[in-house]
């Protein structure tokens, strides 16, 4: 979980260096002025000097023979710089192939190599860190440096008994290590982003134990919402720099009055209020050090933060509870659950629990139970007999009195018979039999609800339960009622960006076709849709029995269908919503009486988030036509469908029979790019001009789809709709009626500078009349450089 705050991690030199550097009208603070031609060397002391030195310490730190030598033995020569092929042989070898040669413990780069006398020393910790990046990046933009590694503590020893010589070195700031330099903290050395394999800015997070939300939810949920500030961070480390224990940091930082209300708001107290993620969250930054100094302090501020106020609640809510994630049955019940409502306790006897997370009345009995269940009002629970497995359950299913929302109101009750056979931790479609079949985190069984009166799907009951015989009702909800709103995808979005961990073994597809295994790290530029269903919607909400929008967001009716590409990134699908959303934004406030501030979110339908990931092949089934996108595309509520990145949709069946749907339901299409909307006449002409020359040829015969059986039975709707000839014809409409669109505000743009564009063209009519003779004949002829960009005809 990101805490907040920043750090900084890059290459740091003595204040006093950049002084001298500023004095001589030399900026040592910014990268460039380490290019040749500055003469930065001459304000940094020479290698071999430094290298002599390095290799002369012979005494060390407390914590540096605490943790390198505890046995003693650590003496002069201890430390010396490490990229020697003597030192380590996998390393060099490594090296080798990457081309980068080591000579007396320093790889000088290509731009100081023959003099070396104006390499700047470069000293860094561990290899594994980033050593190879920073190689990289010192080859990449030329800089005249010299570099070698020492290990952190290593590192640690020499910047600070050596700091009265000048180099650079790795550190990230805020960090006890180095806080404490006099006169004055060290200063980071700014390179450009670009340059950069780890980002010189990056957000520290709370690394936390998948099983912590079921063991201890309220510790989990703590460590989670906590966060602080870079001024609350930088104070801890400048205590911690000083001497002072952790301990002692922590409870001053607790105690102080400007404090109270930042930590009391991470104290959950409702089971709405308490947030669990399922996935294990791995981050190593530029090293595992980035975040060392403020997670030890957060570690030991989380535990005495949290300790009185948890033993308090221990002594109130011994017993256990649903509604108190602190007891076994609570913990469950937050699990399962998700962000939802409060629950409250009703009259009820036995030693297990029936809780009825849904907006219905529900009564659940055994068959051969003699005493008549009571009715749970919505999100309530009651104690209940031991409900064994093998015991054949009565669930009776009717509407509340009063709902919250008019679509959870039900038209008719239902009864259902529960048997031991209905239970399963698989979903129930035969084709999920594979190694990668999502296994649920506990038995459940599903209950359809049938059909409404205007013909959609009302969902199912799902039942989950414990060993210890507790039962948990809960509604799935239809796909016409899973739209989730712009914030919760943008949010997800993010989350799929910005995941800390490195996503290993990932397939990508290149241009002509061929499939290549890459690992995506954080704020990479790779990741997709099959990268976030794999590593969030899966972890977080398919081994749930859940779609990612019933679990994790507040979904309703959706509005706005958006359909997409998954193999296309998720930051161009995110800037493509963002344009989007502001543009649809403009539109409301101009066209209703909705004033700035007001909520104006959408509910958008997304498939990755709105299908239910373990039962993709159940719930698309085998006609397309009663498939979860048609459904939604028929229903009442969606308004307006957005194809995100036209280009790579044109090649997917999906994509393309959901445009067909859409003219047929008389549903507006807006085509979206990262540029902007094209109807909105945000995509540049060049650009449209390409779309119209790629949609002129093309045939939706040509799409492709990943799952063969998903093919078949779009090819067989797709018969039953005309053929493909229909179908490439109504695409063409399609398009035809979006560039259009763009092209009627290029228009009135002209209009406004000019007046009728069509007068001025017929102004200068007579000019080009004039000239078409010395045209033909080759005189005054445009070279191929000079025509425009759109110089080819294309009709649509």
């Amino acid at each position: 979980t990101i805490m907040g705050n920043k750090t900084f991690p890059g290459l740091y030199t003595q204040s006093p260096t950049v002084e001298l550097g500023r004095n001589n009208s030399v900026p040592l603070k910014w990268w460039e002025s380490y290019l040749p031609g500055y003469g930065a060397h001459h304000f940094f002391t020479p290698v071999a000097e430094l290298d002599a030195a390095i290799r002369g310490i012979a005494s060390f730190g407390a914590t540096f023979n605490a943790v390198v030598c505890p046995g003693g033995g650590c003496g002069q020569g201890t430390i010396r710089p490490q990229c020697d092929p003597r030192a380590d042989s996998d390393r060099f070898v490594l090296l080798h192939k990457l081309n980068f040669v080591c000579d007396g413990g320093w790889w000088y780069s290509p731009a100081c190599e023959d003099r070396r006398e104006t390499c700047v020393p470069v000293v860094l910790g561990e290899f594994e860190w980033n050593v190879l990046e920073w190689l990289g990046t010192f080859r990449k933009t030329r800089l005249p440096v010299a570099v070698t590694w020492l290990g952190w503590f290593g590192e640690a020893e020499v910047v600070v008994q050596l700091s009265a010589m000048r180099f650079l070195f790795y550190w990230w700031e805020p960090d006890s290590t180095f806080l404490g330099m006099q006169p004055i903290s060290p200063e980071l050395v700014v390179f450009d982003e670009r340059d950069l394999t780890i980002s010189q800015v990056q957000a520290p997070v709370s690394v936390v134990w998948s099983g912590l939300a079921e063991a201890e939810p309220y510790v989990d949920t703590f460590f989670r919402v906590m966060s602080f500030a870079y001024a609350d961070v930088w104070e801890m480390m400048a205590q911690q720099a000083t001497g002072v224990d952790d301990e002692t940091i922590a409870c001053r930082w607790l105690k102080s009055p400007r404090n109270a209300l930042k930590w009391r708001a991470w104290i959950p107290n409702r089971i709405n209020d308490t947030v669990v993620v399922t996935e294990v969250v791995q981050y190593k930054p530029a090293g595992v050090g980035v975040v060392l100094g403020v997670l030890i302090t957060v570690a030991s501020l989380g535990l005495v933060a949290l300790a009185a106020l948890y033993l308090r609640r221990r002594r109130r809510l011994a017993s256990d509870s649903p509604d108190n994630p602190a007891t076994p049955t609570g913990q469950w019940v937050v699990t399962w659950v998700g962000a939802h409502r409060t629950l409250f306790k009703t009259v009820g006897s036995g030693p297990c629990w029936v809780i009825n997370a849904s907006p219905f009345v529900v009564t659940m009995e055994a068959e051969d139970q003699h005493t008549p269940a009571e009715p749970l009002t919505p999100w309530s629970f009651q104690r209940s007999p031991h409900f064994r497995a093998k015991t054949k359950l009565r669930l009776h299913v009717a509407r509340a009195e009063i709902v919250s929302e008019e679509w959870e109101w039900l038209e008719t009750e239902h009864d259902f018979i529960i048997r031991q056979e209905d239970w399963s931790q698989r979903p129930s479609d035969v084709e999920s039999t594979g190694p990668d079949t999502v296994r649920y985190r506990g038995p459940v069984a599903r209950l359809s609800l049938g059909i409404n009166g205007g013909g959609f799907s009302m969902g199912q009951m799902k039942l989950t339960r414990r060993p210890e015989g507790s039962i948990l009702i809960q509604w799935s909800v239809p796909h016409t009622l899973r739209g989730v709103t712009v914030l919760d995808l943008d949010r997800f979005f993010t989350r799929v960006i910005e995941h800390p961990c490195v996503w290993r073994k990932c397939e990508v597809i290149d241009e002509v076709g061929g499939t290549h295994v890459i690992d995506k790290h954080p704020r990479g530029d790779s990741r997709n849709m099959y990268d976030a269903c794999k590593h969030i919607v899966i972890p977080e909400a398919a081994v749930f029995d859940w779609s990612y929008a019933e679990l994790h967001t507040k979904c309703g009716p959706p509005t706005l269908f958006l359909s997409h590409v998954w193999a296309e990134t998720a930051n161009k699908t995110q800037e493509a919503l963002h344009k989007l959303n502001t543009w649809i934004s403009l539109k409301l406030r101009a066209h209703t009486s909705i004033q700035e501030g007001h909520d104006t979110s959408l509910k958008v339908w997304f498939c990755t988030l709105c299908n239910n990931q373990s039962r993709v092949v159940e719930e698309l089934g085998c006609d397309v036509t009663l498939s979860p996108f048609a459904q939604v595309l028929r229903s009442e509520s969606c308004a307006q469908v957005a194809l995100i990145s036209p280009f790579r949709a044109l090649h997917r069946k999906w994509c393309n029979y959901e445009f067909c749907v859409s003219r047929i339901e008389n549903i507006p299409v807006l085509m979206v790019m990262a540029e902007g909307v094209i109807q909105a006449g945000q995509v540049a002409p060049k650009t449209l001009h390409m779309l119209a020359e790629k949609v002129v040829g093309f045939n939706c015969r040509d799409a492709t789809c990943t799952n063969y059986a998903d093919e078949c039975f779009i090819d067989a709707a797709v018969a039953k709709m005309g053929g493909y000839e229909e179908l490439t014809a109504r695409l063409h409409a399609v398009f035809r009626a979006a560039i259009l669109e763009a092209h009627h505000c290029l228009n009135a743009a002209v209009t406004t500078l000019h007046g009728d564009p069509y007068e001025n063209l017929r102004t200068v009519s007579g000019s080009l009349s004039s000239a078409s003779a010395r045209t033909e004949s080759g005189e005054g002829r445009p070279s191929p450089r000079q025509r425009g960009p759109c110089r080819s005809h294309v009709s649509l």
